[in-house]
């Protein structure tokens, strides 16, 4: 299935564009999946409406299709681009005479909260106005206009301004989630990374992503050569990179441990064992000193293990 657009409701309802096939013998298929009612609010009849509307209005086609761009706001605002144009509901004053002033045709529009809003025009050009809203977002739009960066996608929080997510055309991606738990942000993480891990290999090219914990920004790269698509490749080769470390020996010595010794099966399990035990450690809050001790332990019995069958 090649999905187009997807689109999610404040309460939790879902939109999804797609075809069966990329093609344009394909029928095309638009879902539209609602909360539940003990979770629906005053807002799902209009979001029943947008469906109604874009069903029998703007998926005859794969092509017609294929221009849907359809985001969501606070309090049942929303704003829906098609092919021939756009329609929208209770979108910022601001928001209604840029579209009026401007020759360009909007590609996506994000709507957040306090009438904040960002527009993608299909020149590659964005316009903005945040307001006092969203501030560690406003410093990175502020560099990307003047640098004339093109943004591929953007996304805002309508009811958090400490949460939203970009990306840039070059495949950098940069993200807020301050208010989110941290299973919530490992896990938009990890996707993030598995998306621009299967980019970087088909393509080549290397991204950087960047996110925002709390008051920290973690920046992590991503090569053809890294494997975050997959978790226990990552930490094969997390082994490997410790292994290939230079150990402090006394004061003034340094080494490095031989290549035929960490190219050694048991070895490599060990070391990936390790790693992944106390990382796993970590995650569960245990402390630095004791997730060591945990991986160590860990590390040296898969070690022994592993060794010993390979001597049989």
């Amino acid at each position: 299935m090649h999905i187009y657009s997807v689109a999610i409701e404040p309460d939790g309802g879902i939109f999804i564009a797609a075809v069966g096939k990329a093609s344009d013998d394909s029928p095309p298929l638009w879902f539209h999946c609602g909360p539940a009612h003990n979770l629906a609010t005053a807002y799902e009849l209009v979001y029943c409406r947008v469906f109604n509307k874009i069903s029998e209005e703007h998926s005859s086609s794969v092509k017609s299709l294929s221009h849907l761009n359809l985001t969501f706001g606070p309090f049942g605002a929303y704003f829906c681009v098609h092919k021939d144009g756009f329609f929208s509901r209770d979108i910022p004053e601001s928001l209604v005479f840029k579209l009026e002033s401007v020759k360009v045709k909007p590609r996506q529009v994000a709507l957040g909260r306090g009438q904040a809003w960002v527009a993608l025009w299909t020149d590659g050009t964005f316009s903005y106005n945040l307001g006092t809203n969203y501030p560690d977002l406003a410093e990175r739009l502020h560099e990307r206009f003047t640098t004339k960066a093109e943004i591929a996608f953007i996304a805002l929080n309508p009811y958090d301004d400490d949460s939203w997510f970009m990306v840039d055309c070059n495949g950098f991606c940069s993200w807020s989630f301050k208010n989110m738990t941290k299973d919530q942000v490992s896990e938009i993480s990890r996707v993030t990374l598995g998306y621009l891990q299967r980019r970087s290999r088909r393509t080549g090219e290397s991204f950087t992503n960047v996110r925002t914990v709390g008051n920290k920004s973690i920046s992590t790269q991503v090569t053809p050569e890294t494997s975050f698509d997959d978790p226990a490749k990552s930490f094969v080769q997390r082994a490997l990179k410790f292994g290939d470390m230079q150990f402090n020996i006394g004061l003034q010595y340094r080494t490095r441990l031989p290549q035929e010794l960490i190219r050694r099966p048991d070895v490599i399990a060990g070391f990936a064992t390790g790693v992944s035990t106390t990382v796993f450690s970590r995650a569960l809050g245990i402390k630095t000193k004791s997730a060591l001790t945990i991986g160590i332990v860990a590390g040296t019995v898969t070690f022994a293990v592993v060794s010993k069958g390979l001597s049989r």
